[in-house]
């Protein structure tokens, strides 16, 4: 049996229900001979056939998802691109929010420097030598630089 390495979430649905089955059938099989291995001498001759059922079972399953998949092309082509571009645009989401909030972040440690430095005298302007000279503010730009190159490299085709 070859290995079987797809995600369910990236299969058409029909193929997802049959990979699942699969997995299922699989798992069984395992669990049987699992106990199987660890049985008494004795126990053994009714846990053997068990096994081979469900080892039967499971290349039953695993014939059924590979015919599934030569016939489905077009379809697991189509659902995979579509999953591609799912999860590269919930990866810009999360970059772009990672920007805002380290970019807040430095924000935050511009004002603490700010109002490190001013004790007892106004602080409107946190646009200071002291704070553009803060560790911490300088760290969470960086990070804000970085994540904007990412953005940059996001691909935006999957051929």
């Amino acid at each position: 049996m070859t290995a079987v390495t797809l995600t369910p979430s990236h299969l058409p649905a029909d193929l997802a229900e049959l990979l699942g089955q699969f997995t299922a059938a699989q798992a069984a099989a395992q669990e049987a001979h699992n106990r199987l291995m660890v049985a008494p001498l004795s126990a053994r001759p009714p846990l053997h056939e068990e096994a081979e059922q469900a080892a039967l079972a499971a290349r039953e399953a695993h014939g059924a998802l590979a015919s599934a998949t030569a016939r489905a092309n077009r379809q697991i082509l189509d659902s995979s691109a579509g999953a591609f571009f799912a999860h590269v645009e919930n990866a810009r989401t999360a970059l772009a929010q990672a920007e805002a909030e380290m970019r807040s972040a430095a924000h935050a440690a511009a004002l603490h420097a700010t109002a490190a430095t001013h004790a007892g005298r106004p602080v409107l302007d946190t646009d200071t030598d002291v704070a553009r000279d803060n560790p911490g503010r300088q760290r969470a730009m960086y990070i804000v630089s970085e994540t904007r190159d990412l953005l940059g490299m996001l691909p935006d085709a999957i051929d």
